[in-house]
This record gives C-alpha cells, structure tokens and sequence, in this order.
C-alpha cells in the first residue's frame, strides 16, 4: 500500500471531469494528467502540457497507454467517455516503460487525486 500522501488529497476523477484540465477551460484552469490510476498535476509544466505543446494531447487525459507506447497516436488516449486503462492490459515491458513515466512523474508533479 502506498503513503497517503501519495494519494493526493483524496479527490478522484472520472475520464470526463479529467477532460476539463487540459488547459482549454478558464473555470478548471490546472493542467492535469493520469497515469495508471492517479492524477498528477503537472501544472507548472505549461510548456510541456499545455494546448500548442508538444505533449498537450496528454493534458486531461488518461495518458497510461500513451507513455507506457512512447505514442502520441489517438487510439493510445481514451476520450472523455471511455474507460481509464487497465495496465494489466499493458506487456511487460510497457509495464515497465510506464512505471519509469511514474517515478518521473512522481519527482516532479504533486498526485492530487486518483483516476477511477
């Protein structure tokens, strides 16, 4: 079991209320992203995450699949009325490519809730 603390501050999201952060909305202005089950807000990295940037299409989204396939492709990002990804879905080494994404991710950005 992980620390609380690393289950952000409890909140949890659905696909859809995920969408609304991708940095396009003025009323949910923080930029979030899920990966394999908790949200992280990767706020302070507009340039990354932002809309025109490189990695915008991972903003509100369930970005699992995406960064454990290094893809960017649609079919890798569920939309706002799909379903969050099952990484056991994942092989093994895509498993292994996401875990790395988390330790990055985890260094970096506050998790501030979790993706259901």
């Amino acid at each position: 079991m992980e620390p609380a603390a690393s289950q952000g501050d409890g909140k949890t999201y659905t696909l859809k209320e995920l969408s609304k952060h991708d940095g396009t909305n003025d009323t949910t202005p923080a930029l979030l992203l899920g990966l394999n089950g908790k949200v992280y807000d990767v706020s302070a990295a507009a340039n990354f995450y932002g809309p025109g940037a490189a990695y915008s299409k991972l903003a509100g989204r369930d970005s699992t699949r995406a960064l454990a396939r290094a893809s960017l492709r649609a079919e890798d990002i569920p939309e706002a009325d799909g379903q969050a990804v099952d990484a056991s879905e994942l092989t093994e080494s895509e498993q292994a490519t996401m875990r790395s994404w988390e330790q990055r991710l985890a260094a970096k950005y506050k998790v501030c809730g979790r993706l259901i």
